[in-house]
């Protein structure tokens, strides 16, 4: 059975004015970031059948009533996202059951009990993805090509095991000299291996100067997908669009 749906953008102000407009064929109306096809309570999907339902009822009263166990969305950024890393279901789980206890004014991290792997395919010429750490050697050399102003870092970084620890410290704001010193760096760094991370880093530190999100960026695989290819991600693994 075929069941056509339909959903609002979600006007994110990372969204891009005309993307999602233009692939359904409709006049743009703003920043548009995603839209998400699915039974998610948060923004479940309407069906078009005059029932007047969304997808989460229509799949109560004309299925068994399980839910789905995958969440499909258009994405739409027009700029970087930030750098995350999902749950695995072990620890959606416990912190989905942790949370339920604490007051509703706490803060709460976790939607639901569910683990989130995740699957990109791209519906563009050029969709940009950073993907998980790179190898430690292709790091060590990236971070050598921009000189002193990323010594610090590269004391650090010694090892994979390592490589949490220099994560850790770039994000705690003790590292913000070295932050904005590779940033700077950046503007000047040319390098034939290592040209389009450079390229990336600096969009980067235009839109986010500053952010140390730039700099753990550079630590990890740049990617490239062109129409119609694909990226895997597994629960934990540090990715950005």
């Amino acid at each position: 059975m075929l069941v056509r749906l339909s959903n609002a953008p979600r006007p994110f102000d990372w969204g891009s004015e005309h993307l999602i407009a233009d692939l359904e064929g409709r006049p743009a109306s703003g920043p548009e970031a995603e839209v998400w096809f699915g039974d998610h309570p948060a923004d479940p999907a309407d069906v078009e059948d005059g029932s007047g339902r969304t997808l989460d009822a229509w799949i109560r009263d004309e299925t068994d009533g399980a839910r789905l166990p995958y969440l499909l969305k258009i994405l739409a950024a027009r700029q970087s996202l930030s750098i995350q890393a999902h749950p695995t279901k072990r620890q959606a789980e416990e912190g989905w059951a942790a949370e339920r206890e604490l007051p509703e004014a706490a803060p709460h991290n976790y939607a639901d009990d569910n683990h989130k792997p995740e699957m990109i395919v791209s519906l563009c010429d050029e969709f940009v993805a950073l993907c998980g750490l790179r190898d430690i050697e292709r790091t060590r050399e990236l971070l050598a090509e921009l000189g002193d102003a990323a010594s610090p870092l590269l004391e650090r970084i010694r090892d994979d095991a390592s490589l949490a620890d220099a994560i850790a410290w770039l994000l705690s704001g003790d590292a913000q000299e070295t932050v904005e010193a590779i940033s700077l760096a950046l503007a000047d760094a040319r390098s034939d291996a290592f040209a389009a991370d450079f390229d990336n880093a600096r969009r980067n530190a235009a839109d986010f100067p500053g952010d140390p999100g730039v700099v753990v960026g550079l630590l990890m695989n740049l990617m490239t997908l062109g129409y119609g290819e694909a990226l895997f991600l597994r629960a934990g693994q540090l990715h950005a669009y």
